[in-house]
């Protein structure tokens, strides 16, 4: 009859296996992409001939002086209010009707040629009031009005 195993022997490999079969890792790693890695170390060769591999050391070495330089450039530069304003301008424009938009657009397109012609006489005081029967300024001051009550209205409620 045959002896009970009683006990198991692991064998583990020892600090230069391990070294070796890393190595072996490595070198398959390696020769599996070879051409990234020869374009790799073209393009760092580009950047040590061009000084920036001397830039990018610099800052690594100064990252802390640079953080709180930029940190302080921010801040003086109003950024952080910069950007809040771009995120209420991107959701106010966000609220408004894209139709809206184009009408309003053209109406602007269409005042200014008008304004940019040049005028033969300028507008008396009576001329003006008769603009005033004119149903397309009529329909301008009624909006502009409009426009006015309601940002009072918004601007008194706060």
């Amino acid at each position: 009859m045959a002896k009970a195993i009683s006990y198991i022997e692991r064998k583990l490999p020892t600090d230069e296996e391990l070294q070796a079969e890393s190595l072996a890792d490595v070198l398959k790693a390696i020769s599996d992409n070879r051409q990234a890695i020869l374009a790799f170390l073209d393009i760092l060769k580009e950047m040590e001939n061009s000084g920036m591999l001397d830039i990018i050391r610099g800052i690594m070495k100064n990252r802390t002086s640079l953080g709180s330089v930029g940190m302080e450039f921010i801040n003086v530069a109003k950024i952080p209010n910069m950007l809040k304003n771009v995120i209420m301008a991107s959701q106010f424009l966000g609220r408004i009707e894209p139709k809206d938009t184009e009408k309003l657009i053209n109406g602007l397109d269409s005042g200014l040629k008008k304004a940019m012609k040049k005028e033969e006489e300028s507008i008396s005081m009576l001329g003006l009031l008769g603009l005033l029967r004119d149903p397309d300024v009529k329909t301008t001051l009624s909006k502009g009005l409009h426009l006015l009550q309601g940002m009072g209205k918004s601007l008194n409620s706060k």
